[in-house]
């Protein structure tokens, strides 16, 4: 068996076994679910409110914390009927709050059909109280895979709704063509959720089981970072720009590790703007790189910096980056044998050298995948264990 085989084999023993969140089992919920439901999306407002959207039972449910969630608000049902939710690992609810405190949230709804489902989307104008009916995104009705759906708001509140759709393989497949992979649909709203433009399929050959990361530069253009098929089966990464009420451009390819695989690695990567550049991160079991990576991107120069090693053991999973203006931050899970933990390490020099790793916080039990979010100072960690519970977390060195 081939060593890059072996270790893609390898991690998915491990990040199906630690990696992917249970049902928790637990019935006394007291008032609140943040600890109960799955895939907890957190988000700050302008005025440092903490919103949060999780998954239980067949709802999303929505609370808030002004005190750090030390507590939370009485939960709200955003969905007034009960749906099968994607709602684990890569597949996550998306929230998004505008200045003028409009909420947005989007998720996919499973239907029939292997893999199938569909994008939805509702937003609330009274400060979550209630919420405007549910919608459905994707505009064909195939029973197909409209997956991974991810959302992302400019400073003026227009929405870009991005996807992982297979309309496309459908359509190839009945003419009796190849098609590999699937594709990167959108949508945008420039009237905050009350209209969307038409589907526009923004990329093929897309991979069809990993999340999308996004993030807006300082024009109000919106990036999209994500798992491509390159050549036959090359699972490398894609960087899109998609100018402010323009066509997107051209797309880049921002990673050569060369993973050969005719496999879904379930392990979307991650991004960040600050300063006018953008700092990635993600997952590899390639012939020329293996383990978590990093690089950044100059958008002036059309330049990507020399990949740097984040961690490089098999067992290490799910970077995050993020940045306060002046610090950049990252973090990750790794399972040492016993426990998962969580990692991570700091940069005060735009990502050129690194501080030593810390741990942050660590779990015996199963665990979500850890997430970072930001106010305008602090960057936090948002992370749901079944020991633990609900954990936020400021990174602080």
């Amino acid at each position: 068996m081939k060593a890059p085989i072996y270790r893609f084999l390898l991690s998915l023993v491990l990040l199906s076994s630690l990696s992917v969140m249970v049902a928790f089992g637990k019935t006394d919920c007291e008032g609140s679910i943040v600890d109960c439901g799955t895939t907890p999306e957190a988000i700050f407002d302008q005025q440092g409110r903490l919103w949060l959207v999780n998954v239980h039972q067949g709802f999303l449910y929505l609370q808030y914390s002004d005190n750090q969630a030390q507590s939370f608000s009485t939960p709200v049902k955003v969905n007034a009927a009960v749906e099968r939710i994607e709602s684990r690992g890569d597949s996550r609810p998306q929230i998004a709050v505008d200045k003028a405190g409009r909420l947005f949230i989007s998720w996919i709804q499973k239907t029939e059909g292997k893999y199938a489902g569909r994008v939805r989307f509702t937003r609330s104008l009274n400060q979550g109280k209630s919420f405007d009916e549910v919608r459905t995104i994707n505009t064909d009705e195939g029973l197909i895979g409209h997956r991974f759906v991810r959302m992302q708001l400019d400073s003026e509140g227009n929405i870009l709704l991005a996807w992982l759709d297979k309309r496309d393989r459908v359509a190839a497949k009945k003419k009796g063509k190849e098609y590999r992979g699937t594709a990167l649909y959108s949508v945008r709203s420039n009237d905050h959720g009350v209209s969307f433009s038409p589907n526009t399929n923004l990329a093929n050959h897309s991979c069809e089981c990993c999340r999308l990361a996004s993030a807006v530069d300082a024009e109000e253009g919106m990036y999209l970072f994500w798992r491509m098929i390159f050549n036959k089966n090359t699972r490398d990464h894609a960087l899109l720009y998609l100018p402010k009420d323009q066509p997107a451009q051209a797309l880049f390819r921002a990673s050569h590790d060369q993973w050969q695989v005719d496999a879904c690695p379930h392990h979307g990567p991650d991004m960040e703007y600050m300063d006018g550049k953008l700092f990635l991160a993600w997952f590899s079991q390639g012939d020329a790189q293996s383990g978590l990576m990093y690089a950044s991107y100059n958008p002036q120069s059309n330049r990507f910096s020399a990949t740097q090693s984040l961690d490089a053991s098999p067992q290490a999973s799910h970077p995050q980056i993020a940045g306060n203006g002046k610090q950049l931050f990252q973090v990750w899970k790794r399972f040492d044998g016993e426990k998962t933990l969580i990692l991570s390490r700091v940069s005060s020099d735009q990502g050129q050298s690194w501080s030593k790793d810390k741990v942050l916080t660590q779990t015996a039990g199963s665990s979500d995948h850890p997430m970072l979010i930001r106010t305008q100072q602090k960057v936090y960690l948002s992370w749901l264990s079944a020991d633990e519970g609900y954990q936020l977390l400021a990174l602080e060195y």
